[in-house]
């Protein structure tokens, strides 16, 4: 079995960035399945810059507990049968996400099955089995591995999974220095426009980059405000396309605001941006 497999059936937090944070579900709750997105997303978008993908079910069977670990490119959702799980024996499942993640390698013998997953993703399915199986689906996304792993586990069951997060779509994640607040704000992040940063080849003008996950058809208003220059705000998708701009909100308003619909689910890029070479201070972004 493939090293990144094995250190799946521990406990991952060694390296992470905040601590793991465990939330028990019990059997009453597991009637419905319910996988408990409103605990673990938090402690996620803390401190991740991956596109969160989570179900909103699972098929566990038995009173379990979800233990979270998270870093800047990679998180990780443990589901564990006993607090501060440390070894196989209690430990029921992983689903995870790592940013350069590559597809499980298999030794002489071994082999992969495809497996079509919600909205056209195809997923390879792997069983390792030893003195127990474990079962793996993994599938890429946006430079991103994502991964089902569960000890003795039906593929159905892991496919039930897979299908729940990618029907649920990216989750917002927050941008390093960025603050998550809540209340339906994705982002909202203070900065500056100075001579260390990076101009526009277009005109020279100087601008920063942000970026946030969004799901097709979502609703959102993105908002530049300063009281040092005229700002210039454009939204920009994962193929550089620009997908809407906005210089000024009025004629005596020189901030910009951009209210757009997004075309598709993905990683979008919020470019503050002065109207003219010449801008240059302090400015606040917000994205809801």
């Amino acid at each position: 079995m493939r090293t990144n497999l094995l250190s799946a059936l521990i406990k991952l937090a060694i390296g992470s960035v905040l601590p793991a944070a465990s939330f028990l579900i019990s059997q009453a709750a597991l009637a419905d399945a319910v996988f408990p997105v409103d605990q673990v997303l938090p402690q996620l978008q803390q401190g991740t810059r991956v596109p969160i993908l989570l179900p909103n079910q699972v098929p566990l069977l038995d009173q379990v507990y979800f233990d979270s670990t998270v870093e800047e490119n990679s998180y990780s959702v443990d589901f564990v049968y006993t607090p501060d799980c440390q070894a196989t024996a209690c430990y029921a499942g992983t689903i995870r996400a790592e940013r350069g993640g590559q597809l499980p390698t298999l030794e002489p013998g071994e082999s992969f099955q495809t497996v079509q997953l919600a909205g056209g993703v195809r997923g390879q399915f792997v069983n390792f089995c030893g003195a127990y199986c474990t079962a793996v689906l993994s599938w890429q996304s946006e430079g991103v591995l994502y991964e089902v792993i569960l000890k003795n586990g039906a593929q159905e069951e892991l496919v039930q999974i897979a299908n729940s997060a990618i029907e649920a779509g990216f989750r917002s994640t927050v941008a390093s220095g960025s603050r998550f607040t809540g209340s339906g704000l994705i982002l909202q992040e203070t900065g500056a426009l100075d001579s260390s940063s990076p101009l526009l080849s277009s005109d020279g003008s100087p601008y920063q980059e942000y970026q946030f996950q969004g799901q097709a058809g979502q609703a959102v208003t993105i908002t530049m405000e300063s009281n040092d220059f005229d700002t210039y705000l454009l939204l920009v998708d994962a193929n550089s396309n620009v997908v809407a701009e906005n210089d000024d909100i009025s004629t005596d308003n020189f901030n910009s605001e951009i209210r757009t619909n997004l075309p598709r689910t993905g990683t979008y890029y919020v470019v503050a941006n002065s109207y003219d070479a010449s801008g240059r201070g302090s400015y606040i972004v917000t994205v809801r």
